[in-house]
Order: C-alpha cells, then sequence, then structure tokens
C-alpha cells in the first residue's frame, strides 16, 4: 500500500498535474539539499541557486518522471548529479 504523503506519490501527483506538490516537496527537502551543497564547501549563493535549480528542474522535467525507483533516487539524486555537471561546465 502507498502512503498518501509519500514522496513518490507526491511526485506521481505533480506529473500529473497537482503542483501544489511541489511546496511539499520543497518544504521536506530545500535545507537537507542546501546544507548538502554547503558541506560540500560551495558558497552560499551558489549553494542557494544549486537547490532552487534543482526543484526547478524537477518540476519542469515532472513528466519523465518514472515511479519505478524511490523518488529521492530517481529524482533528487539524479538532478544533483545534473546540477553538479552544470555548475562544472559553467565554470570552465
Amino acid at each position: 500500500m502507498t502512503e498518501i504523503n509519500s514522496d513518490e506519490t507526491i511526485m506521481q501527483n505533480i506529473k500529473n498535474g497537482e503542483l501544489a506538490g511541489m511546496s511539499v516537496l520543497f518544504e521536506r527537502y530545500h535545507l537537507r539539499l542546501f546544507n548538502f551543497f554547503l558541506k560540500m564547501g560551495l558558497k552560499r549563493e551558489i549553494s542557494q541557486d544549486l537547490t532552487q535549480n534543482l526543484f526547478y528542474r524537477l518540476l519542469k522535467y515532472r513528466n519523465s518522471y518514472k515511479d519505478d525507483k524511490p523518488m529521492s533516487i530517481n529524482a533528487i539524486g539524479g538532478e544533483i548529479d545534473i546540477t553538479l555537471s552544470d555548475l562544472i561546465r559553467g565554470s570552465r
């Protein structure tokens, strides 16, 4: 049985057009992600930008969400890789 407020259920609802769920995911994860970037040694402003960009990308690419893996690994983990790759390319 799927929990009503699980990340996967919320992400599936977002994929189906219920965009209010993004605020729930943002509240759950933005501080953890921001602190993750800070602990990597990134500046505060860059960490804020990366955190915001990550949630923007989750919203932008919500239609490609697949529920065969946990949301935190499927979406957020992949987006961190993409976001960091963008940062590295932009710093060259």
